[in-house]
């Protein structure tokens, strides 16, 4: 029964993100794209530690940093340091996984937003949450590392290097 309620959950707020996405392309609103921008946000930030399959590490790791310098670790010392730097100032995980969910789903927004002219954004968010939002909640770097290229595909398509 938790598995068919997590469905039907996480099914409504694809319909509400999707649902308000289009609206705001219908209406040429991008404001209203900060509704599930915050949502989706709140949904990721706010999760269970037992939510996703890495979330455990990912909350150990931001743990670590705060005890230890983000040079400590070999790679990604971006996102070490933002953990550092986030649980620095508040120190509370669900903090910094929701700062980074609104990282990462304002520039995939921001960028879906530059189609809306040729694409239908409410078909195009509610792909998106079927195929991402889930994987982006069990791989928290690698997410935001995509949503970076694919925002900055942007200055790529003006010719703006």
């Amino acid at each position: 029964m938790a598995k068919l309620g997590s469905l039907c959950f996480y099914l409504g707020i694809m319909a509400l993100a999707a649902g308000v996405s289009q609206l705001a392309a219908k209406r040429n609103k991008k404001w209203l794209l900060l509704i599930p921008i915050a949502v989706l946000s709140l949904v990721a930030g706010l999760r269970a530690s037992t939510v996703g399959t890495d979330t455990q590490n990912v909350l150990a790791t931001m743990e670590y940093c705060y005890r230890h310098h983000f040079w400590d670790h070999s790679k990604e010392w971006l996102f070490y340091f933002l953990c550092e730097y986030l649980m620095k100032f508040w120190y509370n995980t669900s903090f910094v996984l929701t700062v980074f969910a609104v990282l990462n789903y304002v520039l995939i927004f921001a960028r879906l937003w530059d189609f809306r002219e040729t694409i239908h954004m409410g078909t195009s968010v509610a792909l998106f949450l079927l195929f991402y939002f889930g994987t982006s909640m069990n791989i928290v770097r690698q997410s935001m590392a995509l949503a970076m290229v694919f925002y900055a595909t942007r200055f790529l398509e003006r010719k703006k290097y």
